[in-house]
Formats: structure tokens, C-alpha cells, sequence
């Protein structure tokens, strides 16, 4: 059977670069996360951009609505997590602060 967590960790490791996350309750963790921005829709129009973050379930741990996150000098608050237990990742959704 194919292992898809770690096949995502490598594609994760390889693509990502460096991101300071603080779970709720725990210490800060600098681990390597992908992070696009996307622009985002509303109306079919451009309202902006939608950043998001895509870490390893291992790195994820912990994370909930709320916390922060630091990617390069910016900084954004997480305000969705969706998990893919078959992949071994999260999608964060982020907000600028």
C-alpha cells in the first residue's frame, strides 16, 4: 500500500520554506509549511487574496482557529484547519493580522 503522509512530507519538505507557528497552549515551532496566496472571489470579483499554509499532520499538531502564525516578517492568525488523514496534511486558512 502506498504511503501517502509520507510521500506528502517529502513533496511538503522539498517545496516549503521555514514558518513560525504557536499551537494553543504549547511552545513556538518553527517547522516547513507550503504557503500560497491565492486570489480570493467574491461576486466573481477579486476581493483580495486568501492565504493558506499546508503542513504535515505532525507539524499541525495542536493548531486551532485563533493561533498564530509567522510567514517571512508577516504575520496571520489561523482561521480554519481542514485535516486529510489519507495525505498526512493540513490546510490552514489564514488571516492577515
Amino acid at each position: 500500500m502506498v504511503d501517502f503522509a509520507a510521500h506528502t512530507g517529502n513533496i511538503i519538505g522539498r517545496l516549503g520554506r521555514p514558518v513560525i507557528i504557536t499551537p494553543s497552549g504549547q511552545a513556538l515551532r518553527v517547522v516547513t509549511g507550503v504557503f500560497v496566496q491565492s486570489p480570493a472571489l467574491a461576486f466573481d470579483l477579486v476581493a483580495g487574496v486568501s492565504p493558506m499554509l499546508r503542513l504535515t499532520a505532525q507539524d499541525a499538531a495542536g493548531v486551532v482557529n485563533g493561533d498564530p502564525v509567522l510567514v517571512g516578517s508577516t504575520s496571520y492568525t489561523v482561521t480554519r484547519a481542514q485535516a486529510d488523514s489519507v495525505a498526512g496534511d493540513v490546510l490552514l486558512s489564514l488571516d492577515t493580522v
